[in-house]
């Protein structure tokens, strides 16, 4: 199985997230998709590469304006199915709020379905940090939007953690458009569409409040409408279609 972690300025994180999936997962070869980076994030993974380099490799993602966590991904994607082609490949973020143990519970189901997500607002999940009130309220009404505008019966689209078999990938990402982080209802959307298995499974989430995201109210409510937009013009575009 190969997993791919996008990684834009992750270098006070990046490090412990790959050391604790290498060691946990003796099977599991890693792809770092790096994008942006104008801190030491390759160095921290040139450094792991010479502990483990038959599992570990990094690609550089082509500049884009704007969020591309959508691009890092499914380029990733991309470069793992041409060069590679295994039966199922996943991503997490960089900042380890998915811990191996975790991933394990997706991993371990992934056989029986086509796509296996995360979730953290399961009855079963429960969330190590608790979010702020503004978090609350925005992850609340951007489920319901995403809700309305794709009926997809999923508690949460937008956790960093998933798998995907090999047939799906090929089948949805040449439909892929979207490079910002709602890339995710975009993926589900198109495999539900194709019909595919789709199982989501409750877990235990490490809310990293280092992230400029969480700390920044402004960052986080722009990021937010930003996100909101990106779903409308999304739903327009498989309207025309």
């Amino acid at each position: 199985m190969y997993l791919v972690i996008p990684a834009r300025n992750e270098e006070k994180r990046i490090g412990r997230t790959i050391r604790e999936y290498l060691e946990y997962f003796p099977d599991m070869n890693i792809v770092i998709a790096l994008t942006n980076c104008t801190d030491d994030t390759l160095r921290v993974v040139k450094e792991i590469m010479l502990e483990h380099e038959n599992r570990l490799e990094y690609i550089d993602i082509e500049p884009i304006k704007g969020n591309s966590k959508g691009k890092a991904i499914r380029d990733a994607f991309l470069y793992v199915l041409e060069k590679y082609n295994p039966d199922y490949i996943g991503f997490v973020d960089a900042d380890d709020s998915i811990g191996p143990l975790e991933f394990a519970k997706l991993k371990k189901v992934v056989v029986d379905y086509d796509v296996v997500i995360s979730s953290r607002y399961l009855p079963e999940s429960f969330l190590k940090e608790r979010d702020s009130i503004l978090r609350i309220i925005a992850s609340h009404l951007y489920r319901k939007y995403v809700a309305i505008l794709f009926s997809l019966p999923y508690s949460d689209t937008q956790c960093g953690g998933k798998i995907y078999k090999n047939s799906v990938l090929k089948k949805i990402l040449p439909k892929q458009a979207v490079n910002d982080m709602t890339f995710d209802v975009e993926m589900l959307y198109l495999a539900k569409q194709a019909g595919f298995t789709i199982e989501e499974i409750p877990i235990i989430w490490r809310e990293n409040i280092a992230s400029t995201i969480s700390t920044s109210k402004f960052k986080f409510i722009t990021t937010s409408w930003q996100m909101l937009m990106s779903l409308l013009r999304m739903r327009i575009r498989f309207w025309f279609k």
